[in-house]
């Protein structure tokens, strides 16, 4: 059988190629699969760049490649997952089911979170016949972590039974911004030099968007070196909350947190954490 997986984020569709190599499974982030279609039928990409961008990812790409299946009509997959369906929209459901082979003999799988619904998008799950199926245990987080997030959505978690207790999550309150880069570099060095812990297995996470963190724009006063692809030998992984959903890490580091970030930010951000988990508040 053919099989597609689609997702929302481009560093989860990398992810995910790496697991499914040399396998009969293609893997796309959504605007990827739009990008593949509407090429391939020898439509136009041009991605906008002023007020007319949001426009254009969040309607006008599934618009057009609804159009684009109309022409090609031999690429077709007896599977779709679809995964962090939470993050779709109404508009993308519709192209999406027009990539199944057939109606009614095809499958389509959605896997969502819908404590992870940041971007405030309705489910439109049910219109498209996508009963939901309840994942009840939590198998990535110890138990300490798991708690400290759930906290953020009102709710208990409920863990695995071999799930180890783990750490305490070390919440650290900094005075302002400035005191950020001491703090994360005395943190950093800590987890290498006395913990024997990879750079690689460290990722930080910013509530904002990572050009717009001081950890970026002064990176160069940072005593490791950073990165925003995710692999690299001997740096740590530098990233938004938002275009780390789907992901996980050993060690999560969470910086520019204040009052305004909201929960769901927050407990998507620290439940990306296995092993142990850092938040850096500024007060």
């Amino acid at each position: 059988k053919k099989v597609l997986y689609v997702c929302y984020n481009r560093a989860l569709t990398e992810e995910i190629e790496k697991q499914t190599f040399n396998t009969e499974i293609e893997v796309f982030n959504f605007h990827g699969l739009c990008k593949y279609f509407i090429t391939k039928t020898g439509g136009r990409w041009k991605e906008p760049k002023d007020r007319y961008k949001d426009r254009f990812w969040n309607i006008e790409t599934a618009n057009l490649l609804s159009e684009a299946l109309t022409k090609e009509k031999e690429k077709r997959w007896d599977v779709i997952l679809v995964d962090e369906a939470q993050d779709f929209r109404k508009e993308w459901w519709i192209s999406i089911m027009d990539c199944l082979k057939h109606p009614s003999e095809s499958f389509c799988w959605a896997f969502a979170d819908p404590k992870q619904n940041i971007f405030q998008l309705d489910n439109y799950l049910g219109e498209f016949d996508l009963r939901p199926f309840r994942l009840l245990k939590n198998c990535r987080n110890t138990e300490k972590i798991a708690k400290t997030a759930y906290e953020y959505v009102g709710e208990t978690p409920n863990m695995f039974i071999h799930s180890p207790e783990g750490e305490d999550v070390k919440i650290k309150i900094i005075k302002n911004e400035v005191d950020l880069i001491p703090k994360i570099n005395n943190l950093v060095s800590k987890l290498v030099e006395k913990e024997k812990i990879e750079l690689s297995s460290i990722t930080i996470l910013t509530t904002k968007s990572t050009t717009k963190s001081i950890l970026w724009t002064q990176r160069y006063k940072l005593d490791f070196d950073i990165s925003t692809k995710r692999g690299k030998e001997h740096k740590v992984f530098f990233s938004s909350i938002k275009r780390f959903k789907g992901l996980d890490s050993d060690i999560i580091i969470l910086v520019d947190v204040n009052n305004y970030v909201s929960e769901l930010e927050l407990y998507t951000g620290t439940s990306r954490a296995k092993h142990k988990l850092f938040i850096l508040k500024t007060n």
